[in-house]
C-alpha cells in the first residue's frame, strides 16, 4: 500500500505487522496512474501478473487541527475517502479525518512499529477487526482501540476516537489511516447474513461494483477481494486475500454474482456465505 501522504517510496504490507518499508516499489505517481520500479519483485518483476486498486484521495495534503491530536489529511469529500497521518499522544484522543461525513470504514496501521492493522467498520461498529488476520471481529478491549479506554466511541463527521492501544495510539507511534464513507452511486459499506445457499443473500448497492472486499465477522475466515478487471463475466470468482501473501485463487465456493444494482452470494463457502454467518463488505 502506497499513498501520497507518506510518499511514493513508502510501502506497507496488509498481510503483515511490519513497520513501513522504504524499498521503493513505485517510482512516481502520474496524472493518470503510476510508474512501477522495474526492479521490484512486488510491483515490476518481468513476466509476473499484477493487480492494482487505486483511489483518488484529493489533490493536496492539509494540516487538520479539528481533533485533540493534529493530523495531516488528504481528502476527497466528493468521493468520501481520505488519508490521515498522525503521531500518537500516548493517551486517548480524537483525530480529524477531513471527510465532512461520518466514516463507515477506517483502516489504521502504525508506520514505525510492529503492530497489526486495525479496522473499524459500520457493519460491526462496536468491535474491531484486523486486516492482516483471519480472526473474527473482537469486542474485548474495543474501547482502547476506537474508544476512550472506557467505551467505544462512534466516529463523527469530523473526528474518530483512539484509545491507548499500540494498534492506534501507542507511545511514540506514527500512524496512517484510510477513511471512507458511503457515496451514492459510487461506494457502499455494510453487512449481510449468509444462508449457505447458491441463492444467497442479495446486497443492494445502487450500482454495479468494480471492487468488492468482504470478511466474516462472527468466526474466523479470510478477507476476500474480487474485482471486475480480473473477472469480466459478471461473476466474481478470482479472489485475493489481503491477509495472506498467497497468489490469487479461483474458488469454487466463495464467489458472487454481480448485477447492475449490487451483488448476490452464489457460492456456499463458509468464509463468504455460511448459514447464519455475519459478514461486512466494502
Amino acid at each position: 500500500l502506497t499513498d501520497a501522504v507518506r510518499g511514493i517510496s513508502k510501502s506497507l504490507f496488509p498481510d503483515g505487522t511490519d513497520a513501513e518499508d522504504s524499498g521503493g516499489n513505485l517510482n512516481s505517481f502520474a496524472p493518470d496512474g503510476f510508474v512501477v520500479d522495474a526492479g521490484s519483485s512486488r510491483a515490476g518483476n518481468n513476466g509476473d501478473s499484477y493487480v492494482a486498486w487505486n483511489w483518488d484521495m484529493g489533490g493536496s495534503n492539509a494540516n487538520n487541527t479539528t481533533g485533540s491530536i493534529d493530523s495531516v489529511v488528504r481528502a476527497s469529500t466528493t468521493y468520501g475517502q481520505s488519508i490521515v497521518s498522525y503521531t500518537s499522544n500516548g493517551t486517548t484522543g480524537t483525530i480529524g479525518h477531513g471527510l465532512g461525513a461520518v466514516p463507515d470504514m477506517i483502516i489504521v496501521k502504525t508506520r514505525n512499529h510492529v503492530e497489526r492493522w486495525c479496522v473499524f467498520h459500520t457493519g460491526s461498529s462496536n468491535a474491531y477487526i484486523y486486516l492482516n488476520e483471519n480472526f473474527a471481529a473482537e469486542t474485548g478491549n474495543a474501547d482502547d482501540r476506537f474508544g476512550n479506554n472506557t467505551s467505544v466511541v462512534q466516529p463523527t463527521s469530523s473526528v474518530f476516537t483512539v484509545g491507548q492501544s499500540n494498534d492506534l495510539n501507542g507511545s511514540g507511534g506514527t500512524y496512517i489511516a484510510y477513511c471512507f464513507h458511503d457515496v451514492a452511486n459510487y461506494s457502499k459499506f455494510g453487512s449481510y447474513s449468509g444462508n449457505g445457499s447458491t441463492t444467497g443473500p442479495v446486497v443492494t448497492l445502487g450500482f454495479s461494483p468494480a471492487f468488492l472486499l468482504a470478511k466474516r465477522t462472527d468466526s474466523t475466515g479470510n478477507w476476500f477481494i474480487w474485482d471486475s478487471t480480473r473477472d469480466t463475466d459478471g461473476v466474481f470468482n478470482t479472489n485475493i486475500h489481503p491477509n495472506s501473501s498467497a497468489a490469487e485463487a479461483n474458488s469454487g465456493s466463495n464467489f458472487v454474482t454481480v448485477s447492475s444494482t449490487g451483488f448476490q452470494l452464489t457460492g456456499t463457502g463458509a468464509e463468504t456465505n455460511a448459514s447464519g454467518g455475519t459478514y461486512i463488505y466494502m
